[in-house]
């Protein structure tokens, strides 16, 4: 069995991330290009690339790698994760292939993340979605095509490559649902409104779609992209903000309009299962950080409790108003 680390990370994108995993050519990117800044890094120790071996690669030069990550690069915790990950995935896929390195690779696999600080997640109101989509010019059919696309992301809070992926087959107009391919190949069915339905029926006949073009491509015909997409978001809301100075105060990315969606889910009071199979998450504890970031649901559960004190304690008006407003600075 050979040595040659190059040998096994070709054996371990064609094998494992191809054919087995058939993981997104997202994820592969993102894989590829973390195992090539290893290597990269290495390299400028002075080993020549085509001579590693996985002789080369321990416990200490993993954590050298990262930690000059975060120096140089200013990498933050969660991206080193990223990072973390693609590299002991191939040395998962080494253990299997070649038993003479299971203690190197296991010492590798057991390297411990990064503690991440959770992020605030950050969405639009109700009322700025109505304000950004009552602002497009619906009688340019450029500007119609790209209020269905943002409409699309938020209505199906599908990720921006989903979006980016859907065929006109995709789009059921019986059922007034549209069918999403999400991560790891899983298919997911996901109600929308009527009207965005009736829109993109619209917008569909006027191109004149078949069943396997893509739903939205870009000026040139082709697939569109998730730089083109966020283009498109970036255009409107910059035009959005001039009209709204004191609205979409933060950087606003596809993912908002996933992140909003869900949001809005919840305040309005739909179970959070159903969240979850909408969202596309494999654990209803991932959908469960929405609940954490809405403070109009943090509101609710404060007045809700409120209401169920036991006692004859009673405040005025003020005073409750008063109350909640330190609970809330609180939280």
């Amino acid at each position: 069995m050979t040595d040659n680390f190059s040998y096994y990370v070709t054996k371990y994108f064609i094998e494992e991330l191809e054919s087995i995993k058939e993981v997104s050519i997202n994820t592969k990117k993102t894989y590829r290009d973390a195992i090539i800044q290893l290597i990269n890094f290495i390299s400028r120790k002075g080993k020549k690339i085509e001579k590693l071996t996985i002789d080369d690669f321990n416990v200490e030069i993993i954590n050298e790698f990262i930690t000059n990550l975060i120096n140089e690069n200013n990498l933050k915790g969660n991206s080193c994760n990223i990072k973390l990950a693609a590299i002991q995935g191939l040395f998962k896929y080494i253990r299997r292939k070649n038993i003479k390195y299971i203690n190197t690779c296991n010492e590798i696999i057991n390297i411990k993340y990064k503690k991440v600080q959770q992020s605030i997640i950050e969405y639009l109101t109700v009322d700025e979605i109505k304000k950004l989509f009552d602002s497009f010019n619906t009688k340019s059919f450029v500007e119609y095509k790209h209020l269905m696309i943002l409409t699309t992301l938020y209505e199906s809070a599908c990720r921006v490559q989903e979006l980016c992926d859907l065929k006109f087959k995709n789009i059921n107009f019986d059922t007034n649902s549209i069918t999403i391919t999400g991560k790891g190949n899983k298919v997911r069915v996901v109600p929308v409104v009527k009207t965005l339905i009736n829109n993109l029926k619209k917008y569909c006949n006027i191109l004149e779609l078949k069943e396997n073009d893509y739903l939205f491509q870009n000026k040139n015909c082709g697939k569109l992209t998730r730089v083109g997409v966020q283009y498109i978001i970036d255009k409107y809301v910059n035009r959005a903000r001039e009209q709204y100075p004191e609205l979409f105060s933060f950087n606003i990315t596809n993912h908002t309009f996933r992140h909003s969606k869900a949001t809005h889910l919840l305040e309005a009071g739909v179970n959070i299962v159903y969240i979850r199979d909408i969202l596309g998450h494999s654990s209803i504890t991932t959908t469960e950080i929405y609940a954490k970031c809405s403070l109009k649901l943090k509101e609710q559960e404060l007045q809700k409790n409120y209401n169920s004190i036991q006692g004859g304690i009673t405040y005025s008006n003020q005073e409750q108003e008063e109350l909640l407003e330190w609970l809330k600075e609180m939280i």
